[in-house]
């Protein structure tokens, strides 16, 4: 009898569920709900598209959001920290024609009308102006098989059994850093139909900022055009930041940040009007400062101040002295409501009045002069200077000896003149003319001066004359149609019976006889000046 070989055989059953890249289906670690009814997150009743003037794109059934989580939620809020979210749409509604949600489980998604197939739908999130926060946008693409496409949330085992394996689901790399800006955030899906570049955009939900944030975003100290800083008081543990540049400060716990913004804003106002600083938290939620630089106006664009513009500064304090220069420019704000409430002028110079009388010819004083107002940065610096260059009120003659030549004794008093014409010339060129005038003295010598003609002479306008022993005015400064002239000449003729002649008489003896006469000019009060 043959022997016969049993053969036993084993079969070995292997199964591999494979995934390029991310794991279908698999939600990263420590992720939280993020879509659960809250003042954070509103779902969308009505369906909503963006370029709605384009026809044949209506939808048949409309896909809903089932669920979605993301990693480093606080409090169930997505934060600027979150990287991952992962997204899970189901096909558990149709539109009607009315916009609204009919719940009629597994139609597939599809378009209802037209020419136009369907290529794909993705998964999206985007932030206010509509770009996508999505880092890879194939992560949440669903392409279409027979121009449609069905979505179903039935998992692995129900699959075995007859039912679709779960592909409704996707995780996203998302940027959230800068979440302030970002917000308000739809989630919700695009379509792109063959053919056709436009993405059609469909949002099903939105995450909002808190509309219960108490803020409390302030400047605290005076910022100038050189400062370097601004400090202030925002909500603990935010952050706050501005436009003048990158820079980001923490708040600390006790409500107080300190803003660096570079080497100062004197060049961001050349080009801006406002700062705007913003605070805001890991949330998003945030609020804005707005904030304007006071702007100046004056007469003169170079304004400078000559010493002898000015009245005396003596024990004037710098308030007073700072007011008259504002007057003097006609210094003012442009931008101000309210024009000078408020506002008040100062400079870094400090004591000013000493450090006018301080000054030495030709020496300068620069004030760097810039308004001040609560809610508002300090105006750009207005530098006034102040010269010590007052310029030279003198006096000429052409001649400075008279000779009136020999005369007999006489034995009658009469008047003997200068037979020759002569002048005086005062010139004025000071910036502003004060008015002054020129005054004659021949000062009586005592009783035993035998040959001092200084108690013979006199002068005469040719109107009246003097006795020279007096201080007589010879020469006065007068506007001339409202000007002060910067030259006057004095011309004095004898034989017209203008000038010095000598008042002679018996009582003189035959002697040599000299005198002096003083002439002084001098700066005279005058209130209109």
């Amino acid at each position: 009898m043959k022997k016969m070989t049993k053969t036993l055989m084993s079969l070995v059953v292997l199964f591999s569920v494979m995934a390029s890249g991310v794991m279908v289906g698999l939600a990263a670690t420590n992720e939280q709900n993020v879509i659960k009814p809250s003042k954070y997150f509103c779902r969308k009743k009505n369906l909503i598209l963006s370029n709605t003037n384009d026809a044949g794109i209506a939808l048949v059934n409309y896909p809903s959001l089932v669920s979605m989580t993301a990693d480093n939620v606080v409090n169930g809020r997505l934060t600027k920290n979150t990287k991952h979210v992962t997204v899970t749409f189901g096909n558990d509604g149709r539109i009607d024609s009315a916009g609204n949600i009919q719940e009629d489980v597994g139609r597939p998604f599809k378009l209802s009308e037209g020419s136009h197939k369907l290529e794909y739908l993705r998964m999206d999130i985007t932030d206010s102006r509509g770009k996508s926060l999505v880092l890879n946008p194939s992560e949440g693409l669903f392409k279409a098989v027979n121009n449609q496409i069905t979505l179903s949330n039935q998992d692995f085992l129900g699959g075995l059994f007859g039912g679709r394996i779960s592909d409704s689901k996707k995780n996203l790399n998302v940027d959230l850093s800068g979440i302030q800006e970002s917000l308000p955030i739809d989630i919700g899906f695009r379509i792109k139909l063959v053919g056709n570049p436009t993405e059609y955009g469909y949002t099903l939900g939105t995450f909002k900022t808190d509309p219960d944030m108490k803020y409390n975003l302030s400047i605290d100290k005076q910022v100038g055009t050189t400062s370097q800083h601004i400090f202030g008081t925002a909500s603990p543990n935010g952050t706050v930041s501005s436009n003048v540049n990158d820079v980001t400060k923490d708040v600390d716990q006790s409500g107080k940040y300190d803003l660096a913004v570079g080497n100062g804003l004197q060049d961001f106002f050349k080009t801006h009007d406002t700062v705007v600083l913003t605070e805001s938290n890991i949330f998003g939620d945030h609020t804005t400062l707005k904030q304007q630089q006071i702007k100046l106006t004056k007469s003169d664009p170079k304004p400078e101040f000559y010493l002898d513009d000015l009245d005396s500064v003596h024990e004037k304090n710098d308030a007073d002295i700072i007011d008259m220069l504002c007057k003097k420019f006609k210094i003012a704000t442009t931008n101000v409501p309210g024009g000078a409430d408020g506002v008040t002028y100062h400079s870094d110079v400090t004591d000013i009045a000493n450090k006018i009388e301080a000054l030495k010819d030709n020496d300068t004083l620069t004030l760097n002069l810039h308004a001040s107002k609560a809610g508002w940065f300090d105006s750009a610096p207005i530098n006034i200077k102040i010269i010590s260059q007052p310029g030279v009120l003198g006096l000429s003659m052409n001649q400075t000896e008279l000779d009136f030549g020999k005369f007999p004794v006489p034995l009658v008093r009469q008047s003997i003149w200068y037979p020759k014409t002569w002048e005086l010339t005062v010139t004025d060129n000071r910036r502003k003319r004060y008015g002054w005038r020129l005054v004659a003295q021949a000062k009586v010598p005592g009783p035993n001066s035998r040959n001092d003609l200084n108690r013979f002479l006199s002068y005469s306008d040719g109107n009246f004359a003097y006795d020279l022993s007096d201080q007589t005015p010879v020469l006065e400064d007068k506007e001339e149609d409202g000007v002060r002239p910067a030259m006057k000449t004095l011309t004095l003729n004898g034989q017209a019976g203008e000038g010095i002649f000598i008042n002679a008489g018996p009582d003189m003896r035959a002697e040599t006889y000299t005198g002096k006469i003083t002439w002084t000019l001098e700066i005279t009060p005058n209130p209109a000046a």
